[in-house]
């Protein structure tokens, strides 16, 4: 792993030192964005998963060797806009969930029961991101660690809150983000409605 942005811990220097000082380096260390560039608009169906890729070459750029940390989305960072008579405007939950419809789309996609009313009879957003090695994700975009964030949003349909599971990304994950050989991800999103869904990038905190 490339040892960089040293002055984020130079004030911890030495075992004894950072013990004696109870020092974190943890703390030390900002969350690392994950930018989905250009690609990070989705134009969805209710119900209906859509997915892509992203493939990171460079792997990622963490300043010290990592023992763990997790995934997050900022609600920020993500986007409802409803299609509706032709345009694309934000409009109330309960006036642009069509329950059925987005119902029987999700049971057509082969989505399990409970994400399907997570979605439309909760109108909650629902997306998992697969992370794995480059050639992995690029064989197959379902492929390596799956993390599943669930995404409250309010009657604007604008996101309030997410949560993820797992929490904490596994051994595997971690090796993965502290190589230097890159890694890939596949995200996919299930909406309760028609439109489009843009997120602008994940982080990653790290654990040490």
């Amino acid at each position: 792993m490339r040892a960089k942005n040293l002055s984020l811990w130079s004030a911890c220097v030495g075992t004894t030192a950072a013990a004696l000082s109870g020092c974190n380096f943890s703390s030390l260390i900002p969350p690392i964005p994950i930018d989905l560039g250009d690609q990070a608009s989705y134009n969805v169906t209710a119900g209906t998963p859509a997915a892509k890729r992203f493939l990171f070459a460079n792997g990622l750029d963490s300043p010290v060797a990592i023992s763990g940390g997790s995934f997050n989305i900022d609600p920020a960072a993500i986007t409802i806009n409803i299609d509706s008579t032709g345009q694309k405007h934000l409009l109330a939950a309960q006036d642009g969930i069509n329950v059925e419809t987005c119902l029987d789309a999700c049971d057509l996609a082969g989505v399990d029961e409970e994400t399907c009313g997570t979605v439309c009879q909760e109108g909650r957003l629902i997306v998992t991101a697969w992370a794995g090695t480059v050639e992995a994700i690029t064989a197959d975009c379902k492929s390596g660690d799956e993390y599943q964030f669930d995404v409250t949003l309010n009657e604007d349909l604008r996101p309030t809150a997410v949560s993820v599971d797992p929490d904490s990304i596994r051994s595997t994950t971690r090796d993965l983000l502290d190589s230097d050989d890159g890694f890939g991800l596949c995200i996919e999103v299930i909406s309760p409605v028609d439109g489009e869904v843009i997120i602008e990038g994940l982080t990653f905190r790290v654990q040490l």
